[in-house]
């Protein structure tokens, strides 16, 4: 059970400045865990917004973080029926996920498998905001079966 009480929160008094700019994850290779997945839809496409839990004590003190997470969005082909395609040039990145993971193999298999999963090895890329240069988006590039 939560211990957030809003009243107590909205009369909660700082008198520091806080933060603007969110430190990014610095370029590179990690070994991370899939922590959530989240389908969603960026115009009219499918989408599978994968989360990962950088597996890195250095890492988490550095950033000053109890979680490191970065995210991949993977764009999905989908057939007429509603099922994701199969097939060449069809949901490679998807593939390449499931391959890290030791789940692409034949048989019943869904996204939801993804959370929980891992060891992986991500190699994460930065990026400006299109619309504010100035913030940093760390985004996985790559998965590989963790070494």
């Amino acid at each position: 059970m939560s211990t957030f009480d809003a009243d107590t929160f909205l009369g909660t008094e700082t008198d520091a400045p806080m933060e603007t700019h969110f430190k990014p994850v610095p370029e590179g290779e990690y070994t991370a865990m899939i922590d959530a997945v989240v389908a969603k839809e960026v115009n009219d496409s499918p989408v599978l917004d994968v989360t990962y839990i950088i597996l890195d004590d250095a890492l988490r003190t550095e950033m000053n973080m109890e979680r490191v997470s970065v995210r991949q969005s993977i764009f999905i082909d989908m057939e007429s029926d509603g099922r994701i395609a199969l097939g060449e040039n069809r949901n490679v990145k998807l593939g390449k996920l499931r391959e890290a993971l030791g789940q692409n193999n034949a048989g019943a298999w869904a996204p939801r498998m993804l959370v929980g999963a891992g060891p992986v090895t991500i190699k994460t890329i930065n990026k400006p905001d299109k619309n504010d240069p100035e913030t940093i988006y760390s985004n996985v590039q790559r998965v590989a079966a963790a070494a």
